[in-house]
């Protein structure tokens, strides 16, 4: 006979305290009808053990689903998200330049050093968004264009 709870399940150890009972009790009648009602009482424990193990393993089961689900739709959906963010800011670059000419001319005048390095900052933004999308944002008509269609001089 094994030693209780050693390499023991459940349903063996509560046979095992079932039996040790009923040898100590075994005199009284009355203490067969508690043997039978303890007998329904573990059967029914045993019975509805073994759907939880199942729905447990379901569960788990459907949890690495739901997770993995999830991680899919992080990095399916996730990318264009980081997509629209390159392109804001690509506008807001080209936006920036634009406005820090206008106020170049405005302040030192259309053919001064400020302005025209206000024009290279310009035409640099303009040329980071053409090499990272192949479009570029036009501040004065608030469109995007697909050809590399600048004009250089636009400003002067």
């Amino acid at each position: 006979m094994k030693v209780k709870g050693e390499g023991m399940s459940n349903s063996e150890q509560s046979q095992v305290r079932k039996k040790q009972y009923c040898a100590s009790h075994a005199k009284s009648g009355s203490l067969l009808i508690v043997n039978n009602i303890v007998n329904n009482i573990v059967n029914d424990y045993e019975m509805r053990d073994t759907p939880m193990t199942r729905l447990h393993q379901l569960s788990t089961a459907t949890a690495s689903l739901l997770s993995g689900a999830i991680l899919t739709a992080v990095l399916a959906f996730g990318a264009p998200v980081l997509h629209a963010e390159d392109i804001d800011r690509c506008q807001r670059r080209v936006a920036h330049a634009d406005h820090e000419l206008h106020e170049a001319i405005e302040k030192h005048g259309r053919n001064s050093r400020q302005a025209n390095h206000e024009r290279r900052e310009l035409h640099e933004a303009r040329e980071r968004c053409w090499a990272e999308r192949h479009r570029w944002w036009d501040e004065h008509e608030h469109r995007w264009h697909t050809e590399r269609d600048w004009d250089e001089h636009d400003h002067d």
